[in-house]
């Protein structure tokens, strides 16, 4: 409990405290969830262990067929434990067309075992699984040179800064924000004309992504706040967040996802914001 309390102090001098964030907006087409119950002790405890699937509709001009994204972000894998089964027995079963890492997938003192099981878990893709780096895989890591290698002995392609061309769409990579050096416009730049995924840790990149020709940037980073106070909102987020912390927004017909990902940081805790797993139709308009 010291530890926490530490890494909590630690925490708000790195980040902002009772933050300015917009409403968690439903995707443009709808978006649907089941709530948690409980009380606010009762979540304190237990609401980190309570993983939800959210289910989002987004219709997009000049896509020619439907296209379906499993969304993981921030799981901050630490060790092989009944949390990490639990989060496993949770992704069974999906059958995506893509599956969408947005970083952060390991924490400090993360172990082999608990990447190679939750990497081994992932389910299979028909058109394929694309990574991004977060801040804590490169913090984390002794040697953060060796994580393209890593995601591809697991079948995943790691996108720094990058793109590839696959089933008619563009899928690309930024760099983190605060631990990487991201090129957002440098990027943007090389794109072909063709419907644009971006995988982007920080949500604050989102400004400078906003541009044909993405379409959607699927975002993690805050964790939704993580300890949300009723009527106060989230209590803490990090830097790099900005406004949208969970949900959807838009700007210049660009689209931005944020899940409240399915770790947490700092302290085991999770208040009135469930871990997520964030199931993505899109379908052609």
């Amino acid at each position: 409990m010291i530890r926490h309390l530490r890494n909590m102090k630690r925490a708000f001098k790195t980040g902002i405290l009772l933050p300015n964030t917009t409403p968690a907006a439903s995707a443009p087409n709808g978006s649907r969830e089941i709530p948690v119950q409980g009380n606010l002790f009762k979540r304190l405890r237990h609401e980190k262990d309570w993983f939800r699937v959210s289910r989002h509709q987004l219709t997009l001009k000049d896509i020619s067929q439907p296209l379906s994204i499993l969304h993981i972000t921030d799981v901050h894998l630490r060790k092989s434990d009944q949390w990490l089964q639990n989060l496993i027995s949770a992704m069974a079963g999906m059958t995506p067309d893509i599956v969408a890492l947005t970083g952060d997938i390991v924490a400090p003192g993360w172990t082999e075992e608990a990447f190679s099981q939750f990497m081994n878990a992932l389910p299979d893709a028909r058109i394929g699984k694309f990574a991004a780096l977060g801040n804590w895989d490169i913090w984390a890591s002794n040697d953060p040179s060796q994580w393209p290698g890593k995601y591809a002995d697991h079948g995943v392609k790691l996108l720094i800064n990058e793109w590839q061309m696959i089933d008619n769409w563009c899928i690309a990579g930024v760099d983190d924000l605060l631990a990487g050096k991201p090129q957002p416009s440098q990027l943007l730049g090389t794109l072909p004309n063709a419907p644009t995924l971006v995988l982007n840790h920080c949500p604050a990149l989102f400004r400078q992504l906003a541009k044909e020709p993405v379409k959607l940037v699927l975002s993690g980073h805050a964790h939704g706040g993580q300890v949300r106070l009723p009527i106060i909102g989230p209590l803490w987020t990090p830097k790099g967040s900005g406004k949208t912390i969970a949900g959807w927004s838009i700007r210049n017909e660009s689209h931005l996802f944020v899940s409240r990902g399915v770790g947490w940081s700092v302290a085991p805790l999770r208040l009135l914001c469930p871990p997520e797993l964030a199931w993505i139709d899109i379908n052609p308009e």
